[in-house]
């Protein structure tokens, strides 16, 4: 006796996945920094200082003098005593002439006498100047100052940069397939 029989045979499926990974790819150059400096200045001008002391005045209230200061003042002087003496003098001739008018002729010839033989004696003491000497300080002292200078540059740098998309491929690798077949069988 012969009997069908029905024979499956099936292949599974298989997918396959193909993947190239992303990729990517950053350089850059380094950035380069250059600095120049100035160092700072100082610059000092001075004299050398000193004190200048006049104490003319003070020897001269002393009655020591400088010989400018001593003939100045004799000139002076000598011009006061010049107008007095003259003065004098003419007022003697007023007083000479009135003698022959004058009826008391001794007594004006005796006012003269005496006023001729005594003359006033001046005396000054002094132990300390009145004044102050003239102080004077001279030099100088003049500073100029320059800061520093600092100049720098900085030169860029690139990046350049480069980028791959990954990708993905799918596919089969075996397709399904599903076979039937009938079979006599006998028996």
């Amino acid at each position: 006796m012969q009997i069908k029989q029905v024979q499956i045979h099936s292949t599974m499926g298989k997918i396959g996945m193909e993947t190239v990974r992303p990729k990517m790819e950053i350089t850059n150059t380094r950035s380069q920094v250059s600095i120049d400096t100035e160092p700072a200045k100082l610059e000092v001008q001075s004299e050398k200082p000193g004190v200048v002391i006049d104490a003319s005045e003070c020897w001269y209230e002393r009655g020591f003098k400088k010989p400018e200061r001593f003939t100045a003042d004799n000139a002076a002087y000598g011009s006061q005593k010049l107008t007095e003496n003259i003065g004098q003098i003419a007022n003697q001739g007023r007083r000479m002439a009135d003698l022959g008018r004058s009826p008391d002729t001794r007594t004006l010839i005796a006012q003269i006498s005496k006023e001729k033989s005594a003359r006033p004696i001046e005396l000054k003491f002094m132990s300390i100047p009145v004044s102050r000497p003239q102080i004077q300080v001279t030099g100088y002292i003049n500073m100029n100052w320059k800061p520093n200078e600092i100049h720098y540059n900085v030169s860029r740098h690139d990046v350049s940069t480069f980028y791959q998309r990954g990708k993905l491929n799918i596919y089969m690798r075996v397709w399904p397939n599903v076979q039937t077949n009938f079979i006599d069988v006998v028996i």
